[in-house]
């Protein structure tokens, strides 16, 4: 990338607020069973109940941090080290997974997590535009940025189904790695600027009828209040997102995500989106959908979501950042660019420590490469090498605070869309920086520039150093001040280094040497169980806690106020109201935090029942058939306590549960709406949101 090329462009960017694409066919970021059941009985499916069932893959309580569906200690697999309650993905490593499939996501999960990246990001998964099973990375990547509507595709997605999306989610969770999507809210497809695209109307009839879209024919142009949160991105009608409508359909969208597992969202075109305070112009938008999303979470058990917005280079003359940062983080692409320039130029003094936006780092996404700046038509930096972007993500990753983004590029752009592409992500450089910044969430950081590379010192006990001139040199001297004398490993190749009086001697690979001190091994973060197989409960319950290297334990019911454990167990107070009831429990050294959740069904009457069912529509009635092992199965009515249903069901091995309409008195297999899958029946409470719904 050429330096002149590129300050042309993010000037060009800065005016027009959007990426620079072929405004006539693409948008950028910014614009951007048998039925009759499952037993053996003779109605229909005889497959199915012999094999264990198919079962719920997300054993019912899981609440993101674990939970006692395992009927043991709550261990949801190695997630003890994530960031407690809200900023559990602010501060960590994200991979955007760009592109990617559903299923080829899953197949990589566990080589994600080995990278030592936190969080994923998804592309939009709403209906997109022009759906073509077949489309080229080229060709196709921008028609997710034109969604149709405001729903989770069924199959006209070229990343994948909701179902898919589940069951991603539910393994994503059992590795302890958190979930954003991307988020296209701002418009829908257009027809042109001033009207929606016919086949809108099959996914919001609503909007579509009603015309709710901003048809100023103002082009976006952040010199203008007007322009920025009304104006058109090309051919994409703006929507009327102060229009109630629209709300209530961005926040149904949210939260059919949240129940299939999704836990935080990026925001495309934030900045386009009126906020409170923007005078004629303004909206209760934000505050509408985000809050909205953070009620329907916390009612359904789930943890409070992740919010980030994309509001590139300004928001616009006279907006501040301020205006969404009381809602979400943000990204600052100013400094990405400027870190970018700077290692791609070799010139350090390009490199800030402060960042242009002026937002804490503890309401910041940075990057070093994104999407927009990958595949704009200008491509910003598609033609810069992978060891450039690569250094810029290892500078911008050894930052306090801030979460960071690394792009996976495709291969090219000829790709197919679902493709996986270049594997870069499994780096050395990329692992170790990863591994780091995960080991030092809340320290503190030391930045310097000396013998031409950048240095962090973080906590004390580690540096993370880039060679900004050369990318394989060898006994470069560096000076590191904060650093403890002793002995450090480089995670980049596991060779060792002696530290004295913050002089340190390295050699680099792909130009980066990340430096661990050999102290950190005994420095032990705490473990947290919680030691019950209890799911549901009648009058009040103590819930057995063990916390090992914790200097504090606190826990919160239904999402309370913060309490300070003083013994060996937490007390769930017969006044706590009946229903579902949410502890959460942190546990904390200065090395480290543990997180346990545990879902559980306060109730008077259903507390024996052997299967307890929630989150079901009152505009239905339910019946569960169920078997054991080759027997014949039968029909079951459940006895109701508030918007709970418990079955007395014995002791089978499998059911399902049957969908009937309100007013339906043939309960069987011909008169029902629909039906799970067979589950193997190995708890007591499930979340009917969570069970897999049988395509008829």
């Amino acid at each position: 990338m050429k330096i002149s090329k590129l300050m042309l462009l993010l000037l060009t960017m800065s005016l027009t607020g959007c990426s620079l694409l072929d405004t006539e066919n693409k948008t950028s970021e910014e614009g951007e069973t048998q039925e009759n059941g499952g037993s053996n009985q003779n109605n229909g499916n005889s497959s199915g109940n012999n094999d264990g069932g198919s079962g719920n893959n997300n054993q019912g309580n899981n609440d993101g941090d674990g939970s006692n569906a395992d009927g043991g200690n709550g261990d949801n697999q190695g997630n003890n080290d994530t960031p407690t309650g809200e900023v559990r993905m602010q501060d960590t490593p994200i991979l955007h997974c760009w592109n990617w499939s559903m299923n080829n996501i899953s197949n990589n999960l566990q080589n994600i997590k080995e990278a030592g990246f936190k969080t994923i990001q998804l592309s939009p998964m709403q209906p997109q535009k022009d759906y073509y099973n077949g489309d080229s990375v080229k060709n196709g990547w921008w028609k997710l940025y034109q969604p149709l509507g405001f729903s989770i595709a069924t199959g006209n997605n070229s990343i994948g189904t909701k179902d898919e999306l589940k069951s991603m989610c539910s393994k994503a969770k059992s590795l302890g790695i958190d979930v954003i999507v991307d988020v296209v809210s701002n418009h829908l497809a257009g027809g042109n600027k001033t009207s929606l695209n016919g086949s809108v109307n099959s996914f919001e009839p609503a909007i579509y009828s009603q015309n709710l879209i901003h048809t100023t024919q103002l082009d976006i142009d952040d010199n203008n209040l007007k322009s920025v949160v009304q104006g058109q991105m090309g051919n994409f009608p703006d929507l009327k997102t102060e229009s109630s409508t629209v709300q209530e359909r961005v926040l149904s969208l949210l939260k059919d995500y949240l129940d299939c597992g999704v836990n935080g969202f990026r925001f495309d075109a934030a900045k386009h989106i009126e906020t409170p305070d923007d005078g004629q112009y303004a909206s209760d938008y934000w505050p509408t959908i985000l809050n909205g999303a953070t009620s329907y979470a916390q009612s359904e058990g789930y943890n409070t979501p992740y919010y980030y917005g994309e509001i590139l280079y300004t928001c616009g003359t006279g907006r501040k950042f301020s205006s969404y940062t009381k809602y979400m983080s943000v990204i600052d692409s100013r400094q990405g660019s400027a870190v970018l320039s700077a290692v791609n130029s070799k010139n350090t003094s390009k490199i800030k420590s402060t960042y242009d936006s002026g937002v804490s780092a503890s309401q910041l996404v940075l990057w070093g490469e994104s999407h927009d700046t990958y595949a704009n038509d200008n491509g910003e930096s598609k033609n810069v090498s992978q060891e450039t972007i690569n250094k810029a993500y290892v500078i911008q990753t050894s930052r306090k605070d801030a979460s960071s983004l690394y792009l996976a590029r495709p291969n090219s752009m000829g790709d197919k869309l679902g493709d996986v592409g270049l594997t870069t992500y499994k780096n050395a450089e990329i692992k170790a920086i990863n591994k780091f910044h995960n080991q030092f969430v809340g320290k503190s950081e030391n930045i310097s520039i000396n013998n031409n590379c950048f240095i962090n010192v973080r906590g004390g006990l580690g540096a993370a150093i880039v060679n900004i001139n050369n990318s394989s040199s060898a006994n470069v001297n560096i000076s590191a001040s904060g650093l403890t004398n002793g002995t450090y490993t480089d995670l980049v190749t596991n060779k060792k280094y002696t530290v004295s009086n913050g002089q340190v001697t390295v050699s680099f690979t792909n130009g980066v040497c990340v430096l661990l001190s050999d102290e950190t091994a005994n420095q032990v973060a705490p473990t947290l169980n919680l030691n019950t197989n209890k799911e549901s409960f009648s009058g009040s319950i103590d819930i057995p806690v063990e916390a090992t290297n914790a200097t504090s334990v606190t826990y919160s019911i239904n999402n309370g106020a913060s309490q300070t454990l003083s013994g060996t167990t937490i007390n769930i107070p017969s006044s706590t109201p009946d229903g579902l009831v949410t502890l959460k429990v942190t546990a904390t050294n200065v090395y480290g935090v543990a997180n346990k959740a545990l879902t559980l069904v306060k109730t008077t009457t259903l507390v024996n029942k052997s299967l307890i069912l929630y989150n079901l529509d009152n505009n239905y009635l339910y019946r569960v058939w169920a078997w054991r092992g080759s027997d014949s199965g039968q029909w079951y009515s459940p006895t109701s306590e508030g918007n709970l249903l418990g079955f007395d069901l014995g002791n089978p091995d499998y059911f399902i549960v049957v969908k009937f309409n309100k007013n339906e008195t043939n309960f069987d297999w011909d008169h029902k709406v629909n039906q799970t899958d067979n589950i193997s029946l190995d708890h007591q409470v499930y979340n009917y949101n969570e069970l897999t719904i049988k395509s008829n």
